[in-house]
């Protein structure tokens, strides 16, 4: 017991030294670490103090990035305001010589002033000359002008005549130019007469007189010039008036029999337009001098026919009906246009009942040859119509059908 407590003592006694060491040695770490944390806590109050300075700097930073933006704003205003007032003064500069410009133009303008001024009055006589000499041409186009106004643009006929009965037919020929040219004073009647031999001949001086300063519009044919014949069919052939009229056009004869049978027109219509005074007679200048001086009464008012035409169309042709009646409505009354037609055709005497009526004009529309109209129900004979009295005739009368011919 004793032992143990001797033990237990000497344990203490070792012990005791080592916890006083212990706790000298804790005490110093203690005061080692309370030093260490007083210094921290004095870095950290000065990296609290140093953290506010910062922050103030940040805050003054951002201030000072707002005044460098509102000035950059400032500088930009200020840049584009420089260059509108560089502009404006570029706009100045070129004004300024535009201006000088206009100074010098002015300052021409003003010599050329100045220089008229001074020629003034040297050109008043001259102007004066002047002015007398354009009152002296204007009187000249006013006198050229009223005699334009008062002349007569004329339409020239021509009428040729064959030689061999041109003597004994003058003095009725000529009295019946004028009639015509005193009823129609627009007209001129320009008379030729001569030996033609050919159709050629006679186109050929029709060409002549068309194409020169007689400029002819129409011509009248008179007695027994030669005439072209056609080959409408074979063997239908008649005379072609077409020949005299188209004068630009091409004419031939392709089978060579003689009789033309081909035809190109250079501007799809005549140049002038025929007529003849050939009758069928055996005294052609007993017959045409007749038919003059019937005319003659007529213009000079001794005779008279009734206002008024007779058409006679045939089947062949009945579908002209309306074309001849709308031509003849530009001369006559609709009531004085008398129109027989049909499709069974015309019968002679159907045709004779209305002839002898009279009228101013007839025009048929049928077959025919040299001695006879062939109308579809008859056949009515130049005998016939020979055999009226003069007065039943017509005036005019107008076969709008070639007749055929018998060689």
């Amino acid at each position: 017991m004793e032992d143990n407590k001797r033990g237990i003592q000497g344990l203490r006694i070792k012990i005791i030294p080592l916890i006083l060491v212990s706790i000298i040695t804790i005490s110093a770490t203690y005061a080692g670490y309370q030093a260490a944390i007083n210094a921290k806590q004095t870095n950290l109050q000065t990296l609290q103090q140093e953290n506010e300075i910062l922050q103030n700097t940040l805050d003054n930073i951002d201030i000072n990035t707002q005044n460098i933006q509102q000035l950059q704003e400032q500088l930009n205003a200020t840049l584009e305001k420089n260059r509108d007032l560089q502009r404006t003064i570029n706009d100045l500069k070129q004004s300024e010589r535009t201006i000088q410009q206009l100074q010098e133009q002015l300052n021409a303008t003003l010599e050329q002033i100045e220089t008229i001024s001074q020629d003034h009055l040297q050109s008043q006589a001259k102007i004066q000359e002047l002015e007398q000499e354009i009152a002296a041409k204007q009187q000249i186009i006013e006198d050229i002008e009223q005699e334009l106004n008062q002349s007569t643009i004329f339409e020239s006929v021509a009428i040729l005549v064959d030689a061999d009965i041109a003597l004994e037919i003058q003095g009725n020929l000529n009295q019946y130019v004028v009639d015509i040219e005193t009823i129609y004073s627009d007209i001129r009647l320009l008379t030729y007469s001569g030996n033609w031999k050919s159709p050629e001949e006679v186109r050929a001086f029709i060409q002549d007189l068309y194409y020169s300063s007689s400029g002819i519009s129409g011509v009248i044919l008179v007695g027994e010039l030669p005439y072209a014949i056609w080959e409408y069919f074979p063997g239908d052939i008649g005379p072609l008036p077409y020949y005299y009229e188209d004068l630009d056009g091409i004419f031939q004869d392709q089978n060579k029999d003689g009789i033309l049978d081909y035809h190109i027109e250079d501007n799809q219509k005549p140049e002038i337009w025929v007529s003849w005074m050939r009758p069928h007679s055996d005294n052609m200048a007993q017959s045409i001098n007749g038919y003059l001086q019937k005319s003659h009464l007529y213009y000079s008012g001794n005779i008279s026919y009734q206002d008024k035409a007779l058409v006679a169309i045939d089947p062949d042709w009945i579908d002209a009906t309306t074309e001849v009646t709308l031509a003849l409505l530009q001369i006559y009354q609709k009531n004085n246009i008398t129109v027989i037609n049909g499709t069974a055709g015309i019968s002679p005497q159907e045709y004779l009942n209305e002839y002898t009526k009279q009228y101013e004009l007839t025009s048929v529309w049928s077959h025919s040859d040299n001695d006879q109209h062939e109308f579809a129900r008859g056949d009515l004979t130049a005998t016939t119509i020979k055999s009226l009295e003069d007065f039943e005739l017509p005036l005019f009368s107008l076969f709008s059908s070639p007749p055929r011919v018998t060689f």
